[in-house]
């Protein structure tokens, strides 16, 4: 594990394109982040969890899984590297709405809620760009959502 917020922006910056972040604003990103690492078929976060916070997978994918019925899950997505997940709880604070389960041996950089306060009340132009990053992408993956019930409707 990395202890050093100089390897961890490294990894961040290898990992997730940050438009508009120069250097010097991910390695302030990074000093906010937590390094995990999790064994396949580990349990990130469940549906319905209190907890907020938001990964940026730098190694490893992340399947995430939608309850359908009292023990039946459905697969949504899988998230690899490069890819957030879980950062609607960390913006709106609401319990999860979906299962977070890792498909390999996975490598993750945790943003916490207070951890995102922080950054926001110390830094707040790099909080207000990540805010605009994770709006886009949430913007982009509701899309692509509402483009998929358009087809299940038309069937």
């Amino acid at each position: 594990m990395l202890t050093d917020s100089a390897e961890l922006a490294e990894l961040i910056d290898s990992a997730w394109c940050y438009e508009g972040f120069d250097w010097k604003q991910i390695e302030i990103l990074a000093r906010h982040m937590q390094e995990r690492e999790v064994k396949a078929e580990t349990v990130v976060f469940a549906e319905g969890d209190a907890d907020s916070y938001m990964c940026l997978v730098v190694q490893g994918s992340i399947a995430i899984e939608k309850q359908t019925g009292e023990s039946e899950r459905r697969q949504l997505s899988r998230i690899g590297k490069g890819k957030t997940f879980g950062e609607m709880s960390l913006i709106d604070r609401q319990p999860r709405s979906a299962t977070a389960i890792a498909s390999e041996p996975t490598r993750l950089l945790v943003l916490t809620a207070d951890a995102f306060d922080r950054l926001c009340e110390e830094s707040p132009g790099i909080g207000l760009r990540l805010v605009r990053k994770l709006a886009k992408m949430t913007c982009e993956r509701l899309r692509q959502v509402s483009g998929l019930l358009i087809d299940h409707l038309d069937q």
